[in-house]
């Protein structure tokens, strides 16, 4: 037996004793759904993106089909004496409008307890690819693009896609006194990095988050947070055109609040919503020459509404319906950030192996 037969053997060895000593389930979803503007688009971006599909990638339409397929591997160790769960999942994402929107997406968590509930929890999420849209790279000088000249949309614009990675790591505590609650705390690390035409879009964005979780009976369930964002435009050293005078970072805050109940001998087992609101503000201070994010902000809200039911002890089935708004003050902004979406799916989960 060579060396690579070895770590091979006994890399077998390691993750048979584990699937066997450690109890373990596999689940997967399958989702299908539709997106009214799954690109983001103003409603000036939608009339000419319909128009012209080469400003939105080639994209059949500005509405779309969406896909979702998501494996979850689930390990329930038992560490130290207390519950312990670890999560392994990936997800991809289609849409039928744009292949180039298609993308990946894995996470990793790890959840270990360590009294009536208290919790610490580490996650770790990694989205690889993600396509944006197309924009004129301004830092391509032979192309130079005046309103009203006819252009060529493939040469002034570059398809905009970034890779996504973050950190995090939450504490919940009980609250003594109150019973069924208990505070939640996290800090959280982001980063946001652009393909080699839009590098000055990068961002370094560090997250604080407190909130509040209210058990108010068996099947009632209440939860509230506010997260703190700073977001950090590392792309601003980088001298080109594109960041003379730009500053695409900024200072947010989040509020989320969500309800949930569980029904008893009811068509619908349970059903909930969540809304979620940002208060962005941009810390550019170049008045004269940063038009896009000098004074400017913008409030981003989303409100979602699902419902669940339970086929049997393996599969189940939920609906969501989303509304989603953002709205931005600056006028010069409001024809090019301002959009609203809805969204709507339907996801059957099914539990392949549960030991």
């Amino acid at each position: 037996m060579n060396q690579n037969q070895y770590y091979k053997f006994n890399f077998i060895v390691i993750i048979n004793f584990i699937f066997a000593s450690i109890p373990f389930s596999i689940t997967s979803e399958s989702s299908i759904g539709y997106d009214t503007n799954f690109l983001k688009l103003s409603q000036k971006d939608e009339f000419y993106g319909e128009m012209y599909p080469e400003l939105v990638g080639g994209a059949k339409s500005t509405s779309s089909i969406v896909g979702k397929q998501k494996l979850l591997l689930s390990l329930k160790p038992n560490f130290f004496g207390y519950d312990s769960k670890v999560d392994f999942s990936m997800q991809n994402s289609m849409y039928l409008a744009l292949d180039e929107k298609n993308y990946k997406s894995y996470s990793f968590k790890f959840y270990q307890n360590y009294g009536r509930y208290k919790w610490v929890k580490l996650k770790y999420f990694r989205t690889p690819y993600n396509y944006l849209r197309e924009y004129y790279d301004r830092d391509n000088v032979s192309v130079y693009y005046v309103e009203g000249n006819d252009f060529s949309a493939a040469e002034r614009d570059s398809a905009a896609t970034y890779s996504r990675e973050k950190v995090e790591l939450e504490l919940t505590y009980p609250i003594k006194g109150i019973r069924g609650t208990w505070l939640l705390g996290s800090i959280a690390k982001e980063s946001q990095y652009y393909n080699k035409f839009f590098t000055e879009y990068d961002l370094d964005i560090s997250h604080y988050m407190v909130g509040l979780s209210w058990r108010y009976s068996r099947r009632i369930r209440v939860e509230s947070k506010v997260t703190f964002s700073y977001a950090n435009n590392v792309g601003m050293d980088v001298e080109s055109n594109s960041t003379i005078y730009q500053d695409r970072g900024y200072d947010q805050k989040t509020v989320w609040f969500s309800f949930s109940k569980k029904n008893r001998k009811s068509f619908i087992d349970s059903y909930g919503f969540y809304q979620n609101i940002a208060f962005r503000n941009y810390s550019s201070k170049f008045n004269l020459y940063d038009i896009l994010h000098y004074n400017r902000s913008h409030v981003d809200w989303t409100s979602t509404l699902w419902f669940s039911k339970k086929i049997n002890k393996s599969v189940s089935l939920k609906c969501k319906i989303a509304y989603r708004n953002k709205d931005t003050d600056a006028i010069f902004a409001e024809l090019l950030k301002t959009f609203n979406k809805f969204e709507y799916q339907l996801t059957l989960k099914f539990k392949i192996l549960d030991r």
